[in-house]
Formats: structure tokens, sequence, C-alpha cells
């Protein structure tokens, strides 16, 4: 019961605890070198399905430069997670919030080194509102959650991928997750903390939530700007409008009582990733490490928008998957 109590309000720590089946847990690391030349995302994560007898846990290895993806695939017996903090092992490989350290050798490729963390950003976790989800992490049965663990930190350490070395020493990086049974049907993400003024990160989701038989898009982002945070949150009284998609961008606006933020994002070269589809990872997602996402950033003084920041953030992780139009028109039904 304790252990139940306390992940709501940990949610970057192992949630799966007491699951076996259509189950997936994954963790987002995401690292750019000084030069802003490369760009990695290393997923380390579980798949629980034991109807498809497929039960494992991974590590994937998203690369900006050769647009490759490698999944690594483990035992399930090689995944071990603390109850209390972010402390991950899977096999040799060893996660936390502060540290990676990689001695991966499979059929797929070579990845070792250790990559530290200092200086977090996590979402905040209050007493009604534990992190991202707000209150709908309170509520059960959820297709999937979501955690931001930190929108931006520095990094030092170097890895060695597939023979060549990146030195992240100076870079900057970010860490998210996601954990249920599978990956909405539809949905946008992004996220960028290279913007031109320095440790600034913006991260934004919507996505399709199905509910009783139905379904409606929900949404959510975070922006952190000179060492303040502001949520925009479908469960903090923020609306989405303006949503356009095509291929390979989307732009839209959120507005809360005294605050705005204009989106426009687009994407290219994206590699492919794998999915979880009721804890079995059988879907792909095409994610790009070259987004460019722009924001305008806005207060509302004295009747009038005052601009307080605008600019491009480069290096953004951009997807944008599934129907478009289903996005679009489960907005629609919440506005109705």
């Amino acid at each position: 019961m304790f252990y139940t109590l306390l992940k709501t309000w940990k949610p970057s720590i192992f949630q799966g605890q007491n699951r076996s089946n259509h189950y997936f847990e994954g963790w987002y690391f995401k690292l750019v070198d000084a030069t802003a030349k490369n760009v990695v995302a290393i997923i380390p994560g579980v798949a629980l399905n034991k109807k498809a007898n497929d039960s494992h846990s991974f590590i994937q290895v998203l690369d900006n430069v050769s647009h490759s993806t490698h999944y690594h695939r483990f035992p399930l017996e090689h995944f071990h997670a603390s109850k209390t903090i972010l402390d991950i092992h899977i096999g040799t490989n060893h996660f936390t919030s502060n540290l990676m350290d990689l001695k991966i050798d499979t059929d797929e490729g070579a990845v070792s080194g250790k990559v530290r963390m200092t200086g977090l950003h996590p979402w905040p976790v209050k007493l009604f509102r534990p992190g991202f989800m707000g209150w709908y992490a309170f509520v059960p049965f959820m297709q999937c959650y979501h955690g931001a663990v930190s929108f931006d930190h520095l990094l030092s350490g170097s890895l060695s991928i597939d023979g060549r070395t990146i030195d992240f020493s100076g870079g900057r990086g970010y860490i998210e997750k996601d954990w249920g049974n599978s990956f909405p049907r539809s949905w946008i993400w992004m996220q960028s903390n290279h913007f031109s003024t320095p440790g600034t990160s913006f991260m934004a989701s919507v996505a399709t939530i199905p509910w009783l038989g139905r379904y409606f898009t929900g949404f959510g982002a975070g922006l952190l700007y000179k060492g303040d945070f502001f949520p925009f949150t479908k469960w903090n009284g923020t609306r989405l409008e303006n949503l356009r998609i095509d291929p390979d961008g989307v732009a839209f606006s959120l507005i809360r009582s005294d605050r705005k933020v204009e989106v426009t994002a687009y994407g290219k070269d994206a590699g492919l990733l794998r999915s979880p589809v009721f804890g079995e990872m059988a879907g792909q997602v095409a994610e790009s490490l070259k987004g460019e996402i722009h924001i305008d950033f806005s207060v509302l003084k004295n009747g009038s928008w005052e601009r307080v920041f605008s600019g491009a953030g480069s290096n953004g992780g951009l997807e944008i998957m599934g129907d478009s139009e289903e996005l679009i028109q489960g907005l629609q039904a919440v506005e109705r």
C-alpha cells in the first residue's frame, strides 16, 4: 500500500511493480553534445505480454547522425528497478536521474560509456497535481501515463556508439517517461531545450485519450524560462486553439487566463522506434531529432498581450503520429 501511494507522487520511479501482463514502461534520455551536432536518444524499458510470450526488457538507441535506430533486447529477468528512486538496471547497464552507464554488446551493435547529469529541472510535483498528469494521475486504467523527469540539465562524459565516440561534456539533456498498456492511437509530441536563451526548455504533447468507450483529445505542455516553470495543461484550465497539422509540421496555441504560448514545429530525417501495443513492442514511431520548434511566449498585462520570449529551439524531438483529423475532432468534441 505504501509503495502504491508513493509512486503516484514520484512518477520518475518504476510504476509497474505489480504488473505482469499487457504493460510497458520506458524512460527517454535525450543527449545533445556541446556542439549541438550530435543528438542521441537512449530509451531503456520493459515490455510485458504473456499472451504473445514476448515479455522482455530493452534499450533503444536513436542517433540523429545516422538516422538509425537499434533495439537491444534483453531477457525480462535482466530488468531490476528500485521502489523508491529512479534506479534501473538492465543487465550490466545502469540508469539513474544522474548517471547513465552503458555496456551494450548485442547483435544490434555496441554502446559503451558513462554520462552524468547535473542540475535537473523536473516538472513540479504537488499534493493534488503530481507532475505532468495533474489530477489525471489518480485516474485508474488509463491507456498511457506520462512523466517529465527533467526539462533541462548539464551533461558530462562520453559514449561510444558502434565505434563512434561522442563527448557530451558541456552538452544538455532531457528526461521523460511513459507507462501503461499502449501508446495512443494518434498523438503529437515535441521537445527542445536548445533555444537562444540558455536554460529555456519546452515540451508539449497532444493525444487521443480513450474514456468510457469514447475518446477525447488531451494535451499538456511545459515551458522552463529563466528558472521559472510555466505549465499549460488541460487540467489547469489551458485551452488548445488553432491546431493545424501536416505531414512535416504542426502549429497550435496554448492559452491560460494570463499567459499563452504559440507554437510552430517542423521535423526531418525521422528514425523509427518501436512502440508498445498492449505490452508488446509491435508498433512503430517515426521520431525526428532534428526538429525546429518556434515558440512565442506572452503574458497578459493591462488587458493586452505582451511578448516575453520568442525563439526557435533546435535539435528538437518531434513525433506526429496517427490520424490528424482524429486529434482535431477530439479537441472539437471537448470544446462543444
